[in-house]
């Protein structure tokens, strides 16, 4: 009931029964947030139990407080309960004093780091300097020093800055920025550094190492400051630039006009772009913006073994080449790109736009050569299955032979489509009784899929397929991936598998990627998201990630 979120069946199912562990305690007081009929306050009480059974038997300020003086501080280090004490200063933000919630926050042990960690310690910072309780939110922030994270540290360095701490502050927040932050971050940051040092970005004259680091903030400084600065000088950035500068170095370098020079360094730092192919993307959107097509070209030539690894890149790539108004070209790209990213409809879109046009009403066909090329060249992926629909459309138009052996086998070209029941509603074949018959030329994959293709809109057809044994028809790489699947469990965080199971999709995958992202492939990456999904019972996250698995097998 808890991974399903219903509500309101937990809150009845506790209405006869107590909760008995830690479990039961936490779902009450889950039901209990979510729940239009109970006050965030009512819900701390079961989350503090989760803690300390009958710690808290009312719900008021005054029960709190004597729950949390029986609860030591800095002494609660279960993952459980520790998302309890999280969850429960949450529910009862509007009810409770800051004061309040941050005495339950104090309650947890900061020791393992991790993301609920830097969650509870960001939000103990926050309350802290909200209240100008500065000089406790400096102290805090040195007591937990190895809890890090972008947020975090920025947190910690306004909480430095306000307690008179400058250079601790600045040292925090070149630290956050250094963690390569979202946007609206890197903003915050450049202006509470600025707060901190008035003189930006005309600082650091004698700390060459922070003002070396000015490129980061590149969004918000003009680049006349760069221009004018023999710090930021083509040669000195090729030459100093590393793998946390090297994005906002060619950033620069770009709006300075220094196209030779950016394909210079993407030329010094290629082993890490190669690795770090998402670094490229700002790169990459700079030059579609400015439509500089010959330097985009020159820099994707350089790194064409990277847009595989990201979709993104890739799509910025198509967009360029589709500006140059170089159709083939374009063309190509689009098919090769659709081959990888199969399950992109959005570009499956972008591909049937250009072979029928942009007005479904008025029809403009596309060259028989590019029906040829995307014809040879699309996946035998469900994804392909609009481009089979439209294919068949123009095979009535112009080669209605083509039709009819694309009738027997289309499911060849897209199983799984949502576009199958089309073609089995104009398949005839479908309507007869004759499948039986067919049934004894089945004798491999290929022929099974193409009575798939006649006979798989036939309910009696699909009755009889019911009581076949289809294994020797199973793609050979999906059986093996579903079998290591369940065989060859990779070792994963137990409490990763328990925040899935308690229904905390978004914090489990928060701890997930902060363990894996980047560390491993994403065939890996993919294959342990489907095995927390078995182990947390968690149908819909094991179901979709072994489809991707699949699909890319």
């Amino acid at each position: 009931m808890l991974r399903a979120g219903r509500w309101a069946q937990i809150l009845r199912h506790f209405e006869s029964r107590t909760p008995r562990n830690k479990s039961d305690f936490y779902a009450l007081a889950r039901a209990m947030q979510q729940s239009k009929g109970h006050s965030g306050l009512q819900a701390v009480a079961p989350y503090l139990n989760v803690v300390r059974q009958d710690c808290m038997r009312g719900s008021s300020e005054s029960d709190l407080n004597q729950c949390l003086d029986r609860i030591p501080e800095h002494s609660v280090r279960d993952l459980l309960e520790r998302l309890a004490l999280y969850r429960a200063q949450e529910a009862s933000q509007k009810e409770l004093s800051q004061s309040a919630r941050e005495k339950i926050l104090s309650r947890v042990d900061l020791r393992k780091g991790d993301v609920l960690d830097q969650k509870i310690l960001q939000k103990r910072l926050d309350i802290l300097i909200d209240m100008k309780q500065v000089s406790k939110a400096a102290a805090i922030a040195d007591k937990f020093e190895h809890v890090s994270g972008d947020y975090t540290e920025f947190l910690k360095g306004r909480a430095y800055r306000q307690s008179g701490n400058t250079n601790k502050a600045r040292d925090y927040l070149f630290k956050a920025a250094e963690m390569d932050p979202p946007g609206w971050l890197m903003k915050a940051i450049y202006y509470e550094l600025k707060k901190n040092d008035p003189a930006l970005p005309n600082a650091y004259q004698d700390q060459q190492h922070y003002r070396r680091k000015l490129v980061l903030f590149q969004q918000y400084i003009p680049s006349s400051f760069y221009r004018d600065s023999a710090t930021f000088s083509p040669e000195n950035l090729i030459a100093t630039s590393n793998a946390i500068t090297v994005e906002a170095d060619g950033m620069v370098l770009l709006e300075l006009g220094k196209e030779k020079e950016v394909l210079e360094l993407s030329s010094r730092a290629y082993t890490f772009l190669s690795s770090k192919p998402g670094k490229l993307r700002t790169w990459a959107y700079h030059l579609r913006k400015a439509n500089r097509v010959h330097v985009a070209k020159q820099l994707f030539k350089r790194f064409e073994h990277a847009k595989s690894q990201d979709a993104s890149l890739w799509h910025i790539y198509l967009d360029i080449l589709k500006k140059s108004g170089n159709k083939d070209e374009y063309f190509k790209e689009l098919v090769a790109y659709l081959n990888v990213n199969h399950a992109d409809y959005e570009t499956h879109d972008e591909l049937i736009e250009f072979l029928i046009g942009d007005d479904p009403d008025h029809l403009h066909w596309a060259e028989k050569r590019y029906w040829d090329y995307a014809r040879s060249m699309m996946p035998s992926q469900a994804g392909s299955g609009r481009f089979v629909y439209w294919l068949y459309r123009y095979n009535e138009k112009n080669d209605p032979a083509a039709n009819e052996e694309l009738l027997k086998n289309f499911y060849t070209r897209m199983p799984g489509s949502y576009y199958k029941q089309a073609f089995w509603d104009l398949n005839e074949s479908a309507k007869k009784t004759s499948y039986r018959d067919h049934w004894s030329y089945v004798r491999d994959q290929s022929t099974y899929l193409g009575w798939v293709s006649r006979y798989g809109g036939n309910e009696q057809a699909l009755a009889f397929l019911a009581k076949k044994n289809l294994s020797a028809y199973w793609n050979e790489d999906a059986v093996r991936i579903l079998r290591d699947l369940k065989r060859d469990q990779d070792s994963i965080p137990e409490d990763i598998v328990e925040l899935f199971q308690l229904g905390e999709w978004q914090l489990g995958m928060e701890f997930f990627r902060d363990k894996y992202k980047g560390k491993v492939s994403d065939y890996q990456f993919m294959r342990r998201l489907a095995q927390v999904g078995l182990r947390g019972n968690t149908l819909f996250i094991s179901v979709y990630y072994t489809r991707n698995l699949l699909r890319d097998s």
